[in-house]
């Protein structure tokens, strides 16, 4: 490219083409070293001045969609995940999946009582030696992953959690607020501060916020216990749990996964455990046939190194 392309971004804001910022997005998605500089490479031809930002992820998921499924239905990932509503339900499903492969037995839509009746979206046990520890999950579902979860809704959570847990602070039971889309800095500052577990699609694994701990008053103090707050962010937990969303299959139409959510499939590992599933569907042998290649290949990566940047806590 002779002169400098500008990209377009949601909020008008234009800003130089990033090939480096592009190749890493594409390796993200597990391709291998010499596909992402082929699809650079191809991209780098084809952007005009001023091409958006949805306009350029379009390009890049059509190129590797051409040469692996795999790999675009893993680069598509967080638009799969934005496309679980309207109703959050199958989100809900996504994030009780994700806590039952790290051990936790999950339900889902279960009511609690404290002074009022909660209904709380996911509520997981996890027996540890003698003691038993519950993690209670409140559930947000953004159909834009640029929507922000602000500190009115970390401060509506943490009242939930206080009346139904008490004092975060020493408690072995916790209180998760999840989104697949992101927190405000304020939210951040505020949900530290109670031991409020935050959990979205990029955090926690940006830059620290450097918020002083409350010193709240407790009478007894509370007991030493080692909480367990995110350590991964929930594309992390995605790829290392291999709990793909159905929306991100590229061998079915909208209109094929639309059915399966209805059918309370979320999951493509409970696709790929029910293939007679894809009866119901009324697909031909051929694309049934590149649907259950696409999910061998999606839930039996080469490689199961974690994701980059995770560590399995």
């Amino acid at each position: 490219m002779g002169s400098t392309v500008y990209v377009t971004k949601l909020d008008g804001e234009r800003e130089p083409l990033d090939l480096t910022k592009l190749r890493r997005s594409l390796a993200r998605s597990g391709a291998a070293e010499a596909l992402v500089e082929r699809v650079a490479r191809r991209i780098s031809t084809k952007v005009a001045d001023g091409i958006s930002t949805e306009k350029l992820y379009r390009l890049a998921f059509r190129q590797l969609r051409k040469e692996r499924r795999h790999i675009a239905a893993r680069y598509s990932l967080k638009r799969a995940v934005m496309q679980l509503g309207p109703t959050g339900y199958p989100f809900e499903r996504l994030i009780a999946a994700i806590l039952a492969e790290e051990g936790w037995r999950t339900e889902v839509g279960v009511h609690l009582r404290g002074a009022v009746d909660h209904e709380i979206d996911v509520l997981a046990q996890y027996a540890n030696g003698d003691d038993s520890h519950r993690l209670l999950v409140e559930c947000k579902h953004r159909m834009s992953g640029d929507a922000k979860c602000d500190v009115k809704t970390a401060l509506y959570v943490s009242a939930r959690a206080r009346d139904l847990l008490g004092d975060l602070h020493g408690n072995a039971d916790q209180f998760w607020l999840v989104t697949n889309g992101r927190f405000t800095a304020d939210a951040v500052v505020y949900a530290r501060s109670v031991h409020l577990g935050l959990l979205s699609w990029d955090y926690p694994d940006g830059a620290p916020v450097n918020v002083h701990d409350y010193e709240r008053p407790s009478s007894p103090p509370p007991p030493e216990v080692e909480l367990n707050l995110p350590r991964r962010n929930l594309a992390q937990r995605i790829t290392d749990d291999l709990a793909f969303p159905i929306t991100c299959l590229t061998s079915l139409k909208p209109r094929h996964k639309q059915q399966l959510l209805e059918e309370r499939i979320v999951l493509c590992r409970e696709l790929d455990a029910h293939p007679e599933l894809l009866k119901k569907l009324r697909l031909d042998a051929a694309q049934a046939t590149e649907v259950r290649r696409e999910l061998f290949d999606l839930l039996n990566p080469l490689s199961l190194e974690p994701s980059p940047g995770s560590s399995r806590s």
